[in-house]
């Protein structure tokens, strides 16, 4: 049973009551006290008795007794002894100016298994949070960097995808007429130059850049497939000038006869 006992001299150190004094450590009983180098704990003190008492286990419930030395003053929380006297935790044993407290130690209990587990749970709870934290702060930026390398591809594919759907069918395109012909050929020329220019700069355009030239070739598409569907030249009205003019006198003449005015 292990304990310590915390000796102090009385007058010498009486201005500092709460001081530390001198602690000793003992495991086990009986311990004998006193000024005698053959006591386990000597006071080391030219004014102190040879013996004090024997600290003794009483045997009973852990129960701890002091026993003092024959001929000897001795208090116990200011009680005189007379014979042996069961002493707690706490207790101060005084004999002349010297103050020997008894304090027992305990060790520390077991924790409960709800404990335990609530402790790991929450160690568990704080190795994931943190790992979550940091997968975030790497996966945030790596996944919005892999979503804006996908934009760019789908973007530089969408121009290619257009370049190659108009070519193929300004290629198929076939007219009697000379005009419509003529529109063809030219933006064909138009396509062979995109062609040229995004397989020189393909990977250096912009995204915007490859939008704006998508956009163009669909542009340019979209005439092509007019020009089959013969819409791309509308045939120009033909002039009603009989018809307007007359129209128009008309309309003077029934002003005139409303109003009752020759003309």
């Amino acid at each position: 049973m292990p304990f310590l006992l915390t000796i102090r001299h009385g007058v010498e150190n009486a201005g500092d009551a709460f001081g530390r004094g001198d602690v000793r450590r003992f495991d086990s009983l009986p311990i004998r006290i006193g000024g005698n180098e053959s006591c386990a704990c000597n006071i080391e003190a030219s004014d102190a008795p040879p013996e004090v008492g024997v600290l003794q286990a009483d045997g009973t419930q852990g129960r701890v007794c002091f026993s003092p030395a024959a001929g000897v003053e001795v208090f116990v929380n200011d009680k005189l002894l007379s014979g042996t006297e069961a002493v707690r935790s706490g207790d101060e044993i005084r004999v002349g100016h010297w103050l020997i407290r008894f304090h027992r130690l305990y060790g520390s209990a077991r924790r409960s298994r709800s404990a335990n587990m609530l402790s790991v749970f929450a160690k568990v709870s704080v190795v994931l949070l943190l790992l979550a934290e940091v997968s975030i702060v790497f996966w945030i930026p790596a996944q919005a960097r892999r979503e804006f390398l996908w934009h760019v591809q789908l973007v530089r594919l969408r121009s290619s995808r257009a370049l190659d759907h108009a070519r193929k069918r300004v290629r198929g395109f076939k007219s009697d007429a000379p005009a419509l012909r003529a529109i063809a050929s030219a933006i064909e020329t138009e396509l062979d130059a995109r062609a040229r220019y995004l397989r020189e700069h393909r990977d250096s355009m912009s995204v915007e850049q490859h939008q704006a030239m998508a956009k163009e070739i669909e542009r340019l598409s979209a005439i092509v497939l007019a020009a089959k569907r013969g819409k791309a030249l509308q045939a120009i009205p033909k002039l009603r000038t009989v018809e307007t003019i007359g129209g128009v006198l008309n309309a003077d003449t029934s002003e005139s006869k409303r109003s009752g005015k020759p003309k």
